[in-house]
């Protein structure tokens, strides 16, 4: 062995071994990286509960009632729109015990009326509407037609008794009377009545305070049905007799 072998074998021997860094780590360590996990999520959770709490209270705020300007502006978009729903009946209303009935209609420009004979299931014009508009227009003094007479249904009313903002009634709704040869109706505060055979208006007093509540007419009434089941829960209609349901513990 020469003597530069020999020399690089002592400074092997001399110099202390590079050790590898560890890779696993140490159990302090992986404890502090545990609680800063956990600190981690209750940060998150405790911002999801902070952002749930603001919606819940910026909630009733944003479903607010709306303000005059809104509600005029919906008006309005029922009035572009009354045209465009055709045929769609309106609300039934009975004359006194006779069987029949009467209910509006839209029609493209306006309403027109119906009347029902329920037992013999058949239906007709209510009137003329166009005699009847003449008529109304020249005991009123308003112009109408036959399909925008003055006591049609309104958008947001069942076409009763309309009231101002304060004081006496301003219309009344349609009646029949006299065996369906005449018809009453209030318009402009004022009371007022249509032969139906002559097709003639005339002008009474002031419309009632209490014009048109209550007045509706209802169905005719039938016989009452019989009672067909007895204290004991027998039904003679089937001959099955009811059986109460077994409590629990019972016989």
């Amino acid at each position: 062995m020469n003597f530069g072998t020999r020399t690089r074998l002592a400074f092997l021997n001399t110099t202390p071994l590079m050790l590898a860094p560890a890779t696993a780590r140490s159990p302090s360590r992986l404890r502090m990286n545990s609680n800063r996990s956990r600190d981690r999520q209750g940060a998150d959770a405790q911002l999801l509960m902070t952002l749930c709490l603001i919606s819940l209270a910026v909630a009733p705020a944003l479903w607010a009632q709306g303000t005059l300007a809104d509600y005029q502006r919906a008006q309005g978009l029922q009035r572009k729109a009354r045209g465009l729903v055709v045929d769609s009946p309106g609300t039934v209303e009975w004359i006194g015990k006779s069987g029949h009935f009467w209910y509006p209609r839209t029609v493209k420009g306006g309403t027109e009326f119906l009347l029902v004979d329920a037992a013999a299931g058949s239906k007709k014009p209510a009137f003329d509407h166009d005699k009847l508009a003449a008529a109304i227009s020249t005991a009123t003094g308003h112009a109408c037609t036959g399909l925008t007479l003055p006591f049609a249904p309104q958008a947001g009313r069942g076409g009763g008794g309309g009231r101002a903002a304060a004081g006496a009634p301003q219309t009344a709704p349609l009646t029949f009377a006299d065996d369906e040869q005449s018809i009453s109706f209030g318009t402009g505060g004022s009371m007022y009545k249509c032969s139906l055979t002559g097709y003639t208006c005339t002008k009474g007093g002031a419309i009632p305070q209490n014009a048109g509540r209550g007045a509706r007419g209802v169905a005719p009434q039938e016989d009452p049905a019989p009672e067909y089941l007895s204290e004991e829960g027998g039904d003679p209609a089937d001959g099955l007799e009811y059986q109460p349901f077994p409590q629990q513990g019972g016989a």
